[in-house]
């Protein structure tokens, strides 16, 4: 899609500049050459859409006035309310098929963004909530929730359970 741009923003610009960083990494190896994307340290272009991919301050007034295609929340578990979160939303829509990634621990942040997300996801999952309810209700929704985690403290101390919780720690060479 032409000019579907994406940004990344976390509960600190720090956390978003690092996520920016493990993408721009990859492509150093994969596009040695920068054939398929220019890439400067705060952004990287796709030479065929003409995308750009950014990481954003946690200051919702700088992202205002963005047309994301998609936004990719990192470690939502440390923001504390919507304000940020809002601003960026209504930047989606601009450009067709907007989407929004999430990813993040648990964390220790209670009753704040993550938990909502958490009560969606279930409501989801018991078919409370989702995408077989038509537009215009009120169940509706288009989240799919992807979840990995433990079913009880005792599998803290099993292999088995550390693999279900973090299902790429089996791949990674430590």
């Amino acid at each position: 899609i032409p000019k579907y741009d994406v940004a990344v923003s976390a509960s600190s610009e720090r956390q978003a500049k690092r996520s920016f960083l493990d993408i721009k990494e990859v492509l150093e190896i994969t596009d040695p050459k920068q054939k398929a994307f220019y890439r400067t340290m705060t952004e990287i272009q796709s030479y065929a859409t003409g995308s750009n991919f950014q990481y954003l301050s946690s200051n919702g007034k700088t992202a205002d006035g963005l047309r994301l295609g998609a936004l990719y929340l990192d470690e939502v578990h440390a923001i504390k309310d919507y304000s940020m979160l809002n601003v960026l939303k209504s930047s989606l829509g601009k450009v067709p098929d907007p989407r929004t990634f999430i990813t993040t621990t648990d964390g220790y942040e209670r009753g704040a963004v993550l938990d909502d997300y958490k009560d969606t996801s279930q409501q989801i999952l018991l078919e409370e909530l989702g995408f077989w309810y038509p537009p215009d209700d009120e169940r509706h929704s288009r989240m799919l929730p992807f979840m990995h985690r433990i079913d009880n403290a005792d599998e803290v101390k099993t292999v088995e359970g550390w693999h279900k919780a973090n299902p790429t720690l089996k791949y990674n060479n430590f």
